[in-house]
């Protein structure tokens, strides 16, 4: 089994993390990931099965629950509290999970505070179906499987390089898919709302909008279906 700090040292950003706490946390072979909430999450290809959760402190770490479900990881982030104070009063919000809150037009970032940074990795032989729920941001590196499935619910963002036969990316929501470096040899590319695909595809294509997103197809495949419902575009590149 890879160790923890060897596994840390091999994700982006390492050095940032370098003095960061972490724990290794039980995992096994399952067909899904989902993720909740606010997490960074990072996955990497290796023989054995790995989950680690690496955080700015113990708070952090405890904000992040991993549970085996049947034949899903789940990994989710949970809220905390936040109270905005003033001489005119102070507002109190019971559960926060990330991103920002605007007073008076001025934003609050929040992604710092309620414990520190805290980012998940995790190693398979080969990545399970991803589902993201909410704003998590995945960084998926160095592919090498037959298939690949991406769902987003939300504003999540996914990053993806490597190499699969099939590709199937389905947002619903805002959410942002970048795997111009992912070589994919089929894809079918769906977005329903204001999302962002950009995918590399070789042989075979089929993209389908319904809103205001935008599909970038790479890779100048001969069988091309697409089909636009409402303001949203499909491009070729």
């Amino acid at each position: 089994m890879i160790g923890t700090e060897v596994f840390l040292a091999g994700l982006p950003g390492a050095d940032e993390r370098r003095s960061y706490k972490h724990e290794a946390r039980a995992i096994q072979p399952v067909r899904k990931i989902v993720v909740k909430g606010a997490v960074d999450l990072f996955f990497r290809r290796f023989g054995t099965p790995h989950l680690v959760v690496a955080g700015e402190t113990e708070e952090a770490l405890r904000r992040v629950k991993t549970t085996i479900k049947g034949d899903k990881l789940v990994v989710e982030s949970e809220g905390y509290g936040v109270q905005i104070s003033s001489a005119h009063g102070s507002i109190s919000i019971g559960s926060v999970s990330g991103g920002s809150i605007y007073v008076n037009g001025q934003r609050i970032d929040i992604g710092g505070v309620g414990g520190g940074r805290v980012v998940v990795g995790v190693a398979l032989p080969e990545l399970p179906a991803l589902k993201i729920k909410g704003s998590g941001d995945v960084s998926l590196m160095d592919l090498r499987q037959a298939g690949l499935e991406i769902e987003i619910e939300g504003s999540g963002d996914v990053t993806a390089d490597g190499q699969v036969e099939q590709l199937e990316v389905s947002i619903a929501g805002s959410g942002d898919v970048d795997a111009r470096e992912l070589i994919a040899q089929r894809g079918h590319l769906s977005i329903a709302g204001s999302g962002d695909i950009s995918a590399h595809v070789s042989q075979e294509v089929v993209a389908r909008i319904a809103g205001s997103g935008d599909i970038v197809v790479r890779g100048n495949p001969a069988s091309r279906s697409k089909q636009v419902l409402g303001s949203g575009s499909v491009k070729f590149k």
